[in-house]
Parts: structure tokens; sequence; C-alpha cells
């Protein structure tokens, strides 16, 4: 970096770690039936850039709408970050409330970068400064949670629960990587943690919603859920300008297009936002003893959580994002254990599902700009598409390679273009019409490696076929590959040290007909460590 200082969270840390152990506040209500319980956790971690910018893949992106993130970075650390979650439940009998919220600071981003080469896509920073967007988003904020009442009871005999608030819900049997399942339709997710968390499931980065959502165990085979929702969120991504941004227009903080050095720029616009309402879903879930399997339908109704298209307007020099609305999803699954492991099979189809895979996202659109919107008249393809779903847990006995066993867990997804209803001509050609993916994650433990220490191992790839029509990021026979270290002291203390590395052919920008690995020259070290009290 630029600007060598302090770190400004050193006293931080040292006042936080060195605070005697101690666990969750617990608060004794004497003969009341009420419960109360705190749970804080402060995490420091580190991101470390294992190598330079390749000298040849910078020249190349000097006309590429991918280059901020690489350019302002050199050699050495890309985040050092403190984060604080807290969390507060409180119970009476069958009613409950929770609170949470997360807050951070990360010392990268709130001083200058190394982009010295005067090249940017900012307009109101400096190349070696990172916008105020891009600050808010990974510099230094916060986020509520959860912020829900709930109540358990009983319909006549029937068990059930209604939750009212901020709070997530998950359908269907999606494990990892939950954009091709149903479990996209529920919430929007920490694009970000998905990504650079080896192994992380859906549970762990799917955001709360406001919305009121609620159970009924019809009999002790059959129950059904709902929800409905009151708000729309986009999905955060990776901040314009920061490590790992793949572009630099269409994600948080961006604030311009620059088509070329000295050519013509597109200022940001208004983003053309979904609506809050027209949100909800319903499942349906039944045990069969016959088959041992338990059976899930689904259906659901939901807005695009990552934008869908980006409308350039020549004549006024600008372009704004666009989030598809009204995409209806239908599904069914089934999960069971066979020879020891729990599987899962989960199949849907979407309806008015944008097809903007690869770069037919950007449209130029003439002087129509006003015509075109998210949900009757959109300039990009609209069409239905198929979705599967496959995901195996095995775990393993304790055995001289792993002394108290192990786990591997993998999924498959799959999904096809089945018709397109609306604008054909505007797919990208050198698309696929199916792609696929595939994710493993294994882990070995070591229990009591040392006195109240526990060691895991963990290991996770990830590799993309094919050219996705559907999904934006899809690399053609590459992916990614982590391999780290973990540690639990007393379930008090946690971290871990990894090495991501990218793989597939290298690549030097996103665009029409490339689906190459464009972050080849970013692989990177981290390190965390963690405290709950």
């Amino acid at each position: 970096m630029l600007t060598k200082q302090p770190s400004r969270i050193a006293l931080a840390l040292a006042a936080t770690f060195a605070m005697p152990a101690a666990h969750a506040f617990q608060f004794d209500m004497g003969e009341s039936d009420v419960k109360m319980r705190w749970d804080n956790t402060v995490k420091y971690s580190t991101m470390y850039r294992v190598r330079d910018p390749n000298a040849a893949q910078l020249t190349a992106q000097i006309a590429s709408p991918a280059g901020d993130g690489n350019r302002n970075f050199k050699k050495g650390f890309t985040s050092q970050r403190l984060d604080l979650t807290s969390e507060f439940d409180i119970t009476k009998g069958n009613f409950g409330a929770r609170i949470s919220g997360a807050a951070w600071y990360d010392d990268i981003y709130m001083r200058s970068n190394d982009n010295t080469s005067g090249i940017t896509h900012n307009i109101s920073t400096g190349s070696n400064q990172f916008t105020d967007g891009t600050q808010d988003a990974v510099g230094v904020n916060g986020r509520l949670m959860d912020a829900f009442v709930f109540a358990k009871g009983e319909l006549g005999n029937m068990p059930g629960r209604i939750t009212l608030g901020r709070h997530a819900v998950i359908y269907g049997e999606t494990l990892m990587s939950g954009s091709n399942g149903i479990a996209a339709a529920q919430g929007a997710v920490d694009i970000t943690k998905a990504a650079t968390v080896p192994g992380a499931q859906v549970k762990e980065f799917i955001l709360p919603t406001e919305q009121i959502s609620g159970s009924l165990q019809l009999t002790n085979k059959l129950s059904v859920g709902g929800y409905y929702q009151f708000k729309w969120h986009k999905s955060p991504f990776f901040a314009a300008g920061s490590f790992l941004s793949p572009n630099d227009f269409m994600t948080d903080g961006a604030e311009s297009f620059l088509s070329t050095p000295g050519g013509g720029l597109f200022a940001r616009g208004e983003d053309l936002k979904a609506r809050d309402g027209g949100q909800g879903g319903l499942q349906l879930r039944y045990m069969s003893d016959a088959l041992d399997t338990e059976f899930g339908v689904y259906a659901a109704n939901f807005h695009d959580k990552t934008p869908s298209a980006a409308y350039f307007d020549p004549v006024r020099g600008n372009y704004r994002l666009v989030y598809q609305e009204d995409i209806q999803v239908y599904g069914v699954s089934a999960s069971t254990v066979l020879g020891g492991d729990n599987v899962s099979i989960e199949a849907s189809m979407r309806h008015n599902m944008p097809i903007t895979g690869g770069m037919a996202i950007v449209q130029a659109i003439p002087a129509q700009w006003n015509n075109f919107d998210n949900k009757d008249n959109p300039a990009y393809a609209v069409g239905n598409t198929a979705h599967v779903t496959v995901a195996d847990i095995h775990l393993f006995q304790p055995n001289f390679l792993m002394k108290d066993g192990g786990s591997l867990a993998i999924q498959y997804d799959w999904h096809t273009v089945l018709d397109i209803d609306k604008n054909p001509a505007a797919i990208d050609s050198t698309t696929t019409k199916s792609a696929s993916r595939l994710t493993a994650a294994f882990t070995a433990d070591f229990f009591q490696v040392f006195d109240g220490i526990d060691l895991s191992i963990p290991v996770v790839f990830s590799h993309d076929f094919q050219r996705s029509r559907v999904f934006v990021g899809w690399v053609e026979n590459g992916g990614s590959l982590d391999v780290g270290v973990n540690f639990n002291y007393q379930n008090t203390w946690k971290g871990g040290l990894n090495y991501h590395r990218f793989i597939g052919k290298h690549g030097t920008s996103i665009g029409a007909g490339s689906f190459d690995q464009t972050l080849w020259d970013r692989d990177y070290v981290t390190f965390n460590v963690s405290r709950s009290f």
C-alpha cells in the first residue's frame, strides 16, 4: 500500500483478545420461565496477495472494465479486518425474540491503494483512492441481521410456528453454492462470504429479510410452510476496486464504465431495482417410512438479487443496473440415507428467468432508454430454465490418515435453458445451452492435538463446466482450490490459515465470448482468529 501507518485496529485487538476466557452471557431470572442469552464474537482476519499483478495482465486490462481490483493491490495485504457480531435471544414459554447485528472495520480500504497508473473507473476520486461507496461497503459499516419475534403452539392438534420480522428462510436441499437451487428464491446472499469462506453452506451466507413465515405439522409425516416478504434486498457483492472485484461497473461503489482510456465514459445512473412486494413461497414436506425418504414440493415467486443486466444510454452517457422482477420457481426434492451417506436431490424449473450469462448482460440501448424495464419489457433475454442439484455427505471413520475421522461433502449443479420467451437475439451466442458445476469439501479432524485444542484440515475444490447461458461469472473448465488448517480451542477461540488458488485458462477480462479465469494472478492466503464471549 502507498500509505504506511500503524493499524488502527491494533489497540482494539489487544484489548479484546487479552480479556479472560468467557462464554455467552446467560441471565438468571430465578423462578421465571424467561430465558435470555447474549452472545458476542470478535474476529480479526487478513488476506495476503501472494504475488504482484502480472504485467501483461495489467496492460491487457487497461481497456477492460475489470482492472481496478488488480491495479489497486501489489503483493501484500489486501485486507486487515475486524468484525464484531452480537446476538441477543429471549424466550418465555412458547414465545421469543431475537436481534443480532454485525459491524466491521477494514483498515486497508480506509487509506490509499497501490494504483499509481492514473487509470481507474472512479470519477469521484483519484486512481489510488477507493470510492465512498466502496469504503461504505467494505471499509467501515454495520448491518442489522436478525430482528424478529416468534410464537409456537398448536392449531387443533397440529404443532406450528410463526415468525415475524427480519429473519432467513431456506427451502430445498441445496448444500453449497445456492444460486442453482430453490434457496435462491428465499433471500439475498453475502456473495463475498460465499466466495471467500471455503466450503461455506447456504445457511451461512443467506441474509435475513423482513418477512412473515410459518410452518404447520399437519400429521406426524406431513408438514406445510410458507412465507411472504415485505422488502427486497440486493445481494452485496465485491465492491468496486476491492481485491476480488470481477468488474468495475456492476458492483457496490461502482461509479462509471470507461470503454477505453480516452474513450467513452458512462456515468452510473439510478439503478432499476425490484419492487419490495411480490415475493413469497410455499413448501410441502412428506416423510415416507416405507422409502425412508423425505420428499418436498415447492413454489415461489421472487425478484433477482443480482443485476440481470446493465442498460447503457449512449445519448445521455450513463448506465444503470437492472434487477428482474417476478421469477417463478417450481421444484421437488428428496433426501435419504444410502450406505451411511446423506444423499439429496433437488429439481426445479424457473419461469421468466433472465438469460444473461456471458456478456449479453450488457445491452447497448439507443433512444428507447425509457421504454425498457425489468418486468414486462426487458431488453435482455428472458425464458424458462431447468435446474438439478445432487448432494452427498459422507462421514469417515477414524483411520491412519484421519485420527478422528472426517467428512466429504459433494454437490453437483446442472442447469439448462428450455426456451427463450423474449429477446432471443440478445443472448450471448458463445454460451452453451447447458452448464454444470462440481463442488467438493473435504475435512480431516484431529481432536485434542493439544490440551483443549482441536484441529481440522479442509480442502475445497470447485470446477465449472461449459459456458453458462444463465449465470454470470462462469469459468469454462476452471474454478478454484483451497487448502487450509483450522483450530478450535474450547469453542471460545477459533481460527484458521488458508491458501486459495484460482484455476483455469488465463484471461484478461469479462466480455462477450470470454469464459476464461480473469483472477489467475490473484491467488491469496487468508488468516483469521475469533473469540466468542
